[in-house]
């Protein structure tokens, strides 16, 4: 049995379920007609886009280690790979909020937003420092917290939309 196994299970299984109540709230929030607005649309591609990732790069290492890797290569090759998959997806998240901010849009929190936005270059060079080997044989659990992280920030627009409600339901 893989140290971590069933903390990255338990983070699989979460990170499906705020995907789902996520997008849910996004959808619901636009209203009965209408497309998605380009900020409905970057909510919806950050809840779902980065809870897959959770959920991939929580399967990724027991796949690793059933295939026979070695555990501390295990956690390795997955910092790199989800190094990768952070980054490409760092550089959709740019496009997608510069577009919008093109657009003339401002986030309702803009703060939070912008914390949102960054946080895969911060997550980046976390892994980076895994992949070196800095944490000797604590890379499980610095993988864990990049992961539980990125699920956190991924999150952050169900945050916003209950936050939202719940100021406009007050006025």
């Amino acid at each position: 049995m893989m140290e971590a196994e069933g903390s990255l299970q338990t983070l699989a299984e979460v990170s499906v379920a705020l995907a789902g109540f996520s997008s849910l709230l996004v959808v619901l929030r636009r209203g009965p007609v209408g497309a998605l607005s380009e900020g409905e649309g970057t909510d919806l591609f950050v809840v779902v886009g980065g809870n897959l990732l959770v959920l991939v790069y929580s399967l990724l290492p027991l796949s690793l280690h059933h295939l026979g890797v070695s555990e501390s290569s295990t956690w390795r090759i997955a910092s790199a790979l989800l190094v990768v998959a952070l980054l490409l997806g760092y550089l959709a998240i740019l496009r997608l909020y510069a577009g919008f901010r093109g657009a003339g849009n401002q986030p309702l929190f803009p703060r939070i937003s912008r914390i949102a936005v960054h946080t895969p270059s911060i997550l980046v060079i976390f892994l980076v420092i895994i992949c070196t080997g800095f944490f000797g044989d604590r890379t499980s659990g610095a993988y864990l917290l990049a992961l539980l992280l990125l699920l956190s920030v991924s999150s952050l627009p169900l945050l916003l939309v209950v936050i939202e409600l719940a100021t406009s339901s007050r006025e």
